[in-house]
């Protein structure tokens, strides 16, 4: 695994090099394609004024929560189950299970009744409101179940190993957000090289 990310991280330093190096040297041989460089002045303003505001993207924020339940899941010892279940163990799952069904079923209020909150204007599931937090909400019910699977089981003993646990997601995926940040910039560097085009 770190050699795959390590060769992704690599592999998209050197593309972006490459097209800035490409987009400067195609800009300067033929100014009829009217593409944009990156090492104009229009291009470095460009890179450095927009470079937060690009990186802003849904895929940031679905993987900041992904990453968050997947700590959240796999710290709160329901991975680690062994039969037979301990009465604390059974009353813990019990109550996780609980605790996605009701998440669940406010969903399904909130989508399927007449004039559902989540449904587009149109009344459709897709694109609306549903579909757009269809993965935070799948993710937040993750953290929620889990994490009321470590209180109840003891597991989890106060609020801040339930937040050391979230986080640990996160710190596990830190690689994740390398990558991330890196093709978001090489996808909005030839967004904006061709961008008249």
């Amino acid at each position: 695994m770190k050699k795959v990310i390590s060769f992704t991280v690599v592999t998209l330093i050197v593309l972006q090099i490459i097209t800035v190096l490409a987009s400067w040297l195609v800009t300067a041989m033929m100014p009829e394609l009217s593409w944009h460089s990156l090492l104009s002045s229009e291009g470095i303003r460009w890179f450095f004024g927009q470079f937060v505001r690009l990186q802003l993207s849904p895929l940031l924020l679905w993987l900041i929560i992904g990453s968050m339940a997947y700590g959240a899941f796999t710290g709160c010892g329901v991975t680690r189950l062994r039969r037979p279940l301990g009465y604390s163990d059974r009353l813990a799952l019990r109550w996780s299970v609980i605790t996605a069904l009701i998440g669940i079923a406010v969903m399904t209020v909130l989508v399927a009744l007449p004039h559902a909150l989540l449904l587009s204007v149109t009344g459709d599931l897709f694109p609306s409101a549903f579909s757009r937090s269809l993965i935070p909400f799948i993710c937040l019910q993750t953290i929620i179940s889990s994490l009321t699977f470590g209180v109840l089981s003891g597991r989890l003993s106060d609020v801040f190993s339930c937040i050391v646990v979230v986080t640990r997601g996160i710190a596990k995926a830190a690689p994740l957000f390398l990558i991330e940040v890196l093709a978001m910039e090489l996808y909005r560097s030839v967004e904006f090289i061709l961008k008249s085009v």
